[in-house]
């Protein structure tokens, strides 16, 4: 949620929104109740402007690569057309929508709320949003300086109130959970080729899925005797270094030990059978990877070379090789520890949230929620570089300031222009 409503707070903050191309047909009255939510009641009015503010961002992001009708596209998993981009986003707005005020509603059980000064610079915020920015699309995006002002002071107390949340989670993950083991692999795929220009799929004849095992059985044998190799190569340097440390050994074996460091016949031998090496860093429980690979990857000591691994799942039948780089990778664990952190964060956040949805019905009026439209293309003046800024400055949600759009001065600037 908190990115999704830094992206709509940086847009507050954008300089010259305009909307260009046909808007929408007709002025709904801003005042028709659109969600229904408990004793509250949220009006075309602020579900519109909400609505707009998120189709700035996407005209901004999508548009560059897709063109005007990206609303349109199908993004279904079967690819029949049952979804579109539209019809994601709007589901999306009003999950954020209900999420944002039932988050609000809760603040005073955090002990939050926003400072005398907070709620002027919201204010003053929505006050510049109307003196800066292009009437039409104002007009468009049914904004008044009281629906941006409510939206600054909504969406920065209910990020807060996430933050709260997320933070009183009792972690008990620990290290030992995350302990992480990595390997590198070569994947020989038995299924056949896939022509890109076409879609075209060949399935391999029994012969050459046959040479493509035997060529996989060959390089599992070679890479074990490299691996066996550098093995003996890095023992021998790792000897002479700790001789000429010790004064033993005359001259300096340091740099035999750094031209050792990076030995990887591995790769110099996949590279020669035109496979692509690969790695993959597996904790406890790991369910992404297939469980005989994760069983041989479990056999294997640092350095060593699995013999040939057959998998055949749904998507097929498939050849693997590996080799063991690491038996604990540092870096692999710290980020599945972070990993596993955050999904304990976000399931207790889930946990409390839906004790928030059972509090009262979100009901949506759809015979006003229809009447936001897409209609248009809206262009700003600044370009919007990710998810959480703009390339004027960071915009993160929080009405003090760094994230109203800064009241005090950065809110916008106008162009003067109308269409």
């Amino acid at each position: 949620m908190k990115k999704y409503i830094k992206k709509a707070a940086a847009l507050v903050a954008m300089s010259c929104i305009l909307v260009t191309g046909t808007a929408a047909c007709g002025t709904p009255d801003d005042t028709e109740v659109a969600v229904n939510m408990g004793d509250r009641q949220l009006t075309y009015g602020f579900v519109n402007f909400y609505a707009q503010l998120m189709q700035v961002y996407y005209d901004s992001f999508y548009g560059m690569y897709y063109g005007t009708d990206f609303w349109s596209m199908d993004v279904s998993e079967s690819g029949d057309g049952s979804e579109t981009m539209e019809s994601n986003t709007r589901e999306e707005i009003l999950y954020e929508l209900e999420k944002m005020y039932r988050l609000y509603d809760h603040a005073a059980d955090y002990g939050l709320s926003l400072t005398d000064e907070e709620i002027a610079a919201a204010d003053a915020a929505g006050e510049q949003f109307m003196d800066e920015n292009n009437k039409t699309a104002i007009k468009n995006m049914t904004a008044t300086a009281e629906i941006v002002a409510e939206y600054l002071k909504v969406s920065t107390l209910a990020s807060r109130v996430e933050d709260a949340i997320l933070e009183e989670t009792d972690i008990t993950v620990t290290e030992e959970d995350a302990a992480s083991r990595t390997f590198s692999y070569v994947e020989i795929d038995l299924n056949g080729t896939y022509d890109y220009s076409t879609g075209a799929e060949t399935e391999y004849t029994d012969e050459e899925k046959q040479a493509l095992t035997e060529s996989g059985d060959a390089f599992a044998a070679e890479a074990k005797q490299g691996a066996e190799s550098d093995a003996k190569v890095k023992a021998l340097a790792a000897e002479d270094e700790a001789k000429a440390a010790s004064g033993d050994a005359s001259g300096d074996a340091s740099g035999d030990a750094a031209d050792v460091s990076d030995l990887d016949s591995f790769s110099a031998l996949a590279s020669d059978y035109g496979y692509t090496v690969q790695t993959y860093s597996y904790a406890p429980d790991d369910e992404d990877m297939d469980e005989a690979v994760i069983e041989a990857a479990d056999a294997l000591k640092e350095g060593e070379v699995s013999d040939p691994i057959s998998v055949s799942n749904d998507d097929g039948d498939y050849i693997y090789v590996l080799r063991l780089d690491s038996e604990y990778d540092e870096d692999a664990t710290a980020s599945k520890l972070e990993e596993l952190e955050e999904e304990q964060r976000q399931d207790h956040f889930d946990e409390v949230y839906e004790g928030y949805q059972e509090e009262s019905d979100f009901e949506v009026v759809e015979s006003v929620w229809k009447k936001v439209s897409f209609a248009g293309m809206y262009e700003t003046k600044t370009n919007i570089q990710d998810d959480t800024g703009t390339e004027s400055g960071d915009a993160s949600g929080d009405a003090s300031g760094d994230a109203s759009g800064d009241a005090s001065g950065n809110a916008q600037t106008a162009s003067g222009d109308e269409t």
